[in-house]
């Protein structure tokens, strides 16, 4: 993907009053802001407002927010992944979904959500909304972008996906957030990090694919063109790892001139580098660990996957008694991922794990377990754990 900024100057406490939204919900589940803006502005870090776009050195913002059930119970605590794959960002951001599918997201000290948003603008002003599902209660807030003035460029990438390895011309339009268009607008090209390289989600100010200063048409639009080498070689000089797709990239507006004057005023948009027709789903993941044990022991298991084309790779585990770990990652292809679960019921559970590239899934992977005996089983258990052959030849008779 590609992201476009255009600059503008400018600059919030965290025991901030709890918000009262536009929402419908249980009054004991409220939504409290405790910075709105990333820092950017420090008089008002709960008023909902990100006052300007923000240049790149000052992307992605750290929104700050906290969802708070009869004053000290707070979403998240219980189950982390499950609170993130319901809350939802949607509107004027590079990134929107759910919050397991935005890079960097993280839960500070079991109370507070960090969400780095590069913000964007719209006509007549951005808007970024936050919808929560917590406690059987649907919560919703909002962040408008740009304050009383519309601080923020609008900027548009076409065609907003293109194929790996191809040459490729994009048009580019720079407006005002009154709809004004900009013929001369420096714009910077980049790539977005990921977990193969920069920071996941960070436009990589420290190395610009292409650059453009002036040159659009009436109607704001810049002609660009990205070729093969470009998509290639400057992969590697941006730092990562790796060259393939799918990435990310971003066009930056750096300035805009009006009669000769330049104006700073930043805006970003996005767009993608797919892979061409050739992707391969992941491998079946590899699960490596014990084959039997007792009940409410935790036992360690190990899994595998690899991409054949490198893509970068969530997974999914199922432990064979009702509960999985809802998709994580994403992770460099071919590492290993290290997890622990316990049974609470003997029997013979299979635990299986299946692995999720960019553009599709792969085949599940399996291992059969047995949980035969209790925590408090016959003292001849302790010998069972320190032979793994004896685990497996158990396992196999009891399957």
């Amino acid at each position: 993907m590609l992201i476009l900024a255009i600059p503008f100057s400018s600059v919030g406490d965290i025991n901030s009053p709890l918000i009262t939204s536009n929402t419908e919900r249980d009054s004991a589940v409220q939504f409290k802001w405790v910075d709105d803006d990333g820092g950017i502005w420090t008089d008002a870090d709960d008023d909902g407002v990100i006052p300007y776009v923000p240049p790149i050195e000052q992307v992605p913002l750290d929104i700050q927010f906290q969802i708070i059930k009869d004053n000290n119970t707070y979403f998240g605590q219980e189950n982390q992944q499950q609170a993130m794959e319901n809350i939802t960002l949607s509107g004027n951001a590079l990134f929107t979904g759910t919050l397991d599918k935005i890079p960097e997201v993280t839960f500070i000290n079991g109370k507070t959500w960090n969400v780095p948003i590069v913000p964007t603008m719209a006509l007549n002003g951005g808007e970024i909304t936050f919808t929560v599902t917590a406690w059987n209660t649907t919560l919703t807030e909002k962040l408008s972008i740009g304050g009383d003035n519309l601080n923020g460029t609008v900027v548009t990438v076409s065609p907003a996906e293109f194929t790996f390895g191809e040459n490729v011309t994009l048009t580019v339009t720079v407006k005002g957030a009154t709809g004004y268009p900009f013929p001369n607008a420096e714009i910077y090209v980049c790539y977005i990090g990921d977990v193969d390289g920069g920071i996941p989600g960070d436009p990589i100010e420290s190395h610009m694919l292409d650059y453009i200063n002036g040159g659009g048409n009436t109607n704001g639009e810049y002609t660009l063109i990205l070729n093969t080498s470009q998509q290639t070689v400057n992969q590697t000089l941006a730092g990562f790892a790796s060259v393939k797709a799918r990435r990310n990239l971003s066009a930056y507006v750096v300035r805009l001139y009006r009669g000769g004057t330049p104006t700073y005023i930043y805006g970003y948009a996005k767009f993608e580098m797919k892979p061409g027709e050739d992707n391969h789903p992941p491998n079946r993941p590899i699960i490596c660990g014990p084959f039997c044990g007792r009940v409410g022991v935790p036992y360690a298991y190990t899994f595998k996957a690899i991409d054949p084309d490198g893509d970068n790779l969530s997974l999914w585990i199922e432990w064979g008694d009702g509960t999985n770990t809802g998709w994580i990652g994403p992770y460099a292809s071919d590492i290993e991922i290290n997890l622990s679960h316990s049974w609470k019921k003997i029997g013979r559970y299979i635990i299986r794990c299946i692995a999720r590239d960019p553009y599709g899934e792969g085949e599940w992977g399996e291992l059969r377990v047995t949980m035969p005996y209790s925590y408090h089983s016959n003292w001849w258990m302790s010998w069972l754990d320190r032979i793994p052959l004896l685990q497996w030849l158990l396992g196999w008779f009891i399957w």
